[in-house]
């Protein structure tokens, strides 16, 4: 009888202190994951780098059009844009100069082939999923371009159920912006499709009081577009692509001309098969375009 009463007051003790130890530890979070930094997926707290990363949530919280607009909060990063909306935009990352920023778009390196640089003027927030920052020298990884540093942008991947949204908005100086989205996805296959415009009357760069009143207009069309599969239990296959269709007024020398305007087309391709051979033995084949 002893060893039992004994046996149910150890049971009963231990229970106690087990639920203590319950109350008493902290959930734990894994935190953020970049992929930049390393080229593998590294939780923030344990790189190195100093990373910012916008987030989907911080997208639409900010109500940003384009993407030279989001990164004017990011720390120790600079944009300039010399004009209204659609003119050239520069990034320059911890005092670099704009050709020492290496810019990709899932993956793909967008810089200038000649200047080194990127024009951010045309880059809408459509289909944007995060933007990951990572300040600093890189060289190592990515090679010279990223003398700075690196931003990366990685579109939108569908999840769940299929989900169709549109959205209109207006403004000042005949502003208008809509899209169209359609996202759907589960094991086997997943898609993100977005086709937006963007139109704007605009301000005139050039000084108003030396008689420049004519407005720098400007319109953008963005589609873009990501699609993954599960072809094979040990293979899957991804592909993005973005078309921008952008037209804007420009100021010649400092005064208005209206028969002066930029028309850049730019297609954005890229393609990507994961082979996982083994559980520690993953080949990739990467096929990535840029065309302007």
């Amino acid at each position: 009888m002893k060893k039992i009463c004994t046996l149910c007051i150890l049971i009963f003790s231990l229970s106690i202190a087990r639920m203590g130890l319950a109350q008493d530890m902290p959930d734990v979070q894994l935190g953020e994951v970049v992929v930049s930094a390393t080229k593998t997926e590294e939780q923030t707290t344990q790189v190195t780098s100093s990373v910012s990363i916008i987030t989907n949530k911080e997208i639409e919280r900010e109500k940003a059009k384009t993407v030279g607009e989001l990164l004017r909060s990011v720390v120790g990063l600079d944009v300039t844009r010399s004009g209204g909306l659609g003119k050239h935009t520069s990034v320059y990352l911890r005092g670099g100069n704009s050709g020492h920023t290496l810019v990709m778009i899932d993956g793909v390196q967008v810089n200038s082939p000649t200047l080194g640089s990127y024009d951010f003027a045309n880059l809408t927030v459509d289909n944007i999923e995060r933007i990951e920052i990572v300040r600093g020298p890189q060289s190592t990884l990515y090679g010279s371009d990223a003398m700075a540093g690196v931003i990366n942008i990685i579109t939108k991947k569908g999840t769940g159920k299929t989900k169709t949204s549109l959205m209109f908005e207006g403004g000042s100086y005949k502003t208008y912006r809509q899209s169209a989205a359609i996202t759907s996805g589960n094991e086997k296959m997943n898609l993100s499709v977005t086709g937006a415009y963007l139109e704007t009357d605009g301000i005139s760069a050039a000084k108003e009081k030396l008689g420049n009143h004519e407005e720098d207009g400007y319109d953008n069309t963005t589609i873009s577009m990501r699609l993954g599969a599960q072809v094979a239990p040990d293979i899957k296959a991804d592909i993005s692509l973005r078309y921008i269709d952008a037209q804007s007024d420009l100021d010649a020398a400092g005064m208005d001309d209206p028969n002066y305007e930029q028309d850049s087309k730019t297609l954005i391709l890229a393609g990507n098969i994961n082979h996982y051979i083994t559980n520690w033995w993953e080949s990739v084949l990467k096929i990535h375009s840029t065309k302007n």
